[in-house]
């Protein structure tokens, strides 16, 4: 936070393939993280007394109040918004509802991340105004390279998983006979 109030950052802003990669990467955890950065910038800015965590954990109620602010600033410094804070917040709202659709087509849930890129792209036009020489965060650190190494493995096999329609490790080991069942039991002496 300290880091963001001395460079005299307005908004959290990462590239947009950051943003993507990680959001996809981490199951939607870095879009808290962005939310949650973003309302805390918010709050030291404005002085509102506001719940920075509990805002972004409840980010399709509050993402309206963020783009919208978002979408203020950006009037502020002559910039024109790449779409309007009430047409992110509907989309980012009903994308985030498709996510209880039923598998495999809840993975459309993953393009909540299209209006944020618009409204961390105009974030960054803010950024941009505000401080001279202003360069977004598209570096990626340790910790990012790590989510994206172990999230990729993990988003590789929930999409397979969703699409596989073969039998499971349990229908196989019964198939083969070896029940773990049974296995178990004359391992215990019954």
């Amino acid at each position: 936070m300290a880091k963001d109030d001395a460079e005299g950052r307005v908004y959290f802003t990462a590239s947009s393939l950051k943003l993507v990669l990680l959001s996809v990467f981490t199951f939607g955890y870095y879009e808290f993280y962005w939310f949650y950065r973003n309302w805390l910038l918010f709050k030291v800015r404005t002085g509102q007394n506001i719940m920075p965590v509990w805002r972004a954990t409840l980010t399709p109620v509050f993402a309206y109040s963020l783009f919208k602010d978002i979408e203020d600033k950006t009037a502020l410094y002559d910039r024109l918004p790449y779409a309007g804070a009430a047409a992110l917040a509907v989309a980012y709202f009903v994308l985030f509802l498709l996510h209880f659709l039923p598998e495999p087509f809840d993975l459309v849930s993953v393009l909540t991340i299209v209006p944020m890129v618009l409204a961390n792209r105009m974030a960054g036009a803010v950024n941009r105004a505000h401080i001279s020489g202003y360069k977004e965060n598209g570096r990626f650190g340790v910790l990012n390279v790590a989510a994206l190494f172990f999230g990729g493995i993990f988003v590789a096999l929930s999409v397979a998983a969703k699409f596989y329609d073969g039998p499971s490790l349990f229908e196989i080991s019964q198939q083969s006979g070896f029940s773990f069942g049974t296995q178990m039991q004359s391992r215990l002496g019954q």
